[in-house]
């Protein structure tokens, strides 16, 4: 009886030993810097806020942390194919101000690099949604975005310097505050896209809007979408979208003429 368990005790220790060495060979440190580095557990990076220079991140790193690379001195970034995620919070403070997402990546956490001074960013295809805050205070003066997505968060792009924008064909909606403090002149809204939210445009000095008669629902608040706008006409846009108080203080405005757009 004891001899047999002493065999189920020892089993059991070779067992979790054998677990823990399966643990270990799954977790990795990644040097990003004199004497610093980040760590990738089951394919996700963290404890990168030490960082600085320029980094590529690891291709065994499939998703990012919240707040795996937060405040981190980083130069330039190089992400790999194999990322699909990258969590909240994931590069904020970073003094990132290049960046190229790639054709892999599906989903950007909220505020993932808000307050890194990005001057140049490149959307991949495959991304669906800009969540809230995701590149908030970014420096950003020309942004295109793909055609696959369908969402703009609130606050998204909040006080990007912004001159010139292209919104893809398939964006639904716009939320509050996404675009506010840019410095947008023009600006043309396809008909996929059909809400938007308050001060989703506000103090940017608009000389020209062109909204889509699809736009059905522009929330009223107490800044409206596109509160300071300097507009002495409309174009196209629809009786339910001037029913609200979204256009505050251009609903009487009359529509534009070919020659005014």
């Amino acid at each position: 009886m004891f001899k047999s368990r002493n065999i189920i005790i020892t089993l059991a220790f070779s067992l979790m030993a054998s677990f823990s060495t399966v643990g270990a060979a799954q977790a990795a440190s990644f040097a990003c810097g004199p004497g610093v580095s980040y760590t990738v557990v089951n394919g996700v990076a963290s404890n990168g806020n030490s960082c600085t220079g320029a980094l590529t991140l690891d291709p065994r790193v499939t998703s990012g942390a919240d707040n795996a690379f937060q405040n981190a001195t980083l130069t330039s970034l190089k992400l790999d194919e194999a990322l699909v995620t990258i969590g909240n919070g994931a590069f904020s403070h970073a003094l990132l101000t290049s960046l190229k997402l790639d054709e892999s990546l599906t989903s950007i956490g909220l505020s993932a690099f808000d307050h890194s001074p990005l001057i140049s960013l490149k959307v991949d295809e495959a991304l669906v949604e800009i969540k809230d805050s995701a590149f908030y205070w970014a420096q950003l003066t020309n942004l295109n975005l793909d055609d696959a997505l369908i969402g703009i968060e609130q606050q998204a792009f909040y006080s990007s310097p912004l001159t010139s924008l292209r919104i893809g064909k398939s964006v639904t909606h716009i939320g509050h505050q996404a675009f506010m403090s840019s410095l947008l002149t023009s600006l043309t809204l396809g008909r996929s896209v059909t809400a938007i939210g308050w001060g989703a445009f506000a103090y940017s000095p608009l000389t020209s809007l062109t909204l889509d008669a699809a736009l059905t629902s522009i929330q009223p608040s107490w800044l409206p979408a596109f509160y300071s706008a300097n507009l002495t006409c409309l174009t196209n846009p629809s009786t339910a979208a001037l029913s609200g108080s979204g256009l505050e203080g251009f609903t009487g405005l009359p529509r534009c003429s070919s020659r005014d757009s």
